[in-house]
């Protein structure tokens, strides 16, 4: 697969089941909350647990059709899941403490994915025998 067919696999199916799922993730959120005070905390853990075993299958397959399979259901939890972050931080949060809650959640995201995700890749990315995708990324340099 070339580069340009690996960053469409790789985005597409994933941001199409976000589209989705983020309009579920305001909603669902809201019912269970009328439910339970615990209602938007009970969704994000769904999201997560529901969502992992589909991160496994993307790092062990080395098929592209069950890629694309595990990679649209991991989408659509992540956008229930992102559109219910501060809904559910705000839950457990008091209110004149939320905007240095929202601005901490966001210096910590961009610090540990927007700077140590390529750190973390290039280190790994070079060791054989990892998976497709770091032999793949070996192969590139």
């Amino acid at each position: 697969m070339g580069s340009a067919m690996a960053g469409l696999t790789a985005t597409l199916f994933v941001q199409l089941a976000s589209m989705v799922g983020s309009p579920l993730g305001g909603w669902l959120p809201d019912s269970l909350r009328k439910r339970t005070p615990r209602g938007r905390l009970i969704m994000q853990a769904i999201c997560v647990f529901g969502g992992a075993p589909f991160v496994v299958v993307c790092g062990l397959t080395q098929s592209v059709g069950w890629l694309v399979v595990a990679l649209t259901p991991w989408g659509l939890f992540k956008g229930l899941y992102d559109a219910n972050i501060f809904g559910s931080v705000f839950a457990v949060v008091r209110p004149e403490v939320r905007c240095a809650s929202v601005g901490f959640m966001n210096g910590i995201g961009w610090l540990a994915g927007g700077r140590a995700a390529p750190l973390v890749i290039g280190i790994i990315g070079p060791s054989p025998g990892r998976s497709v995708a770091a032999r793949s990324l070996h192969s590139c340099t």
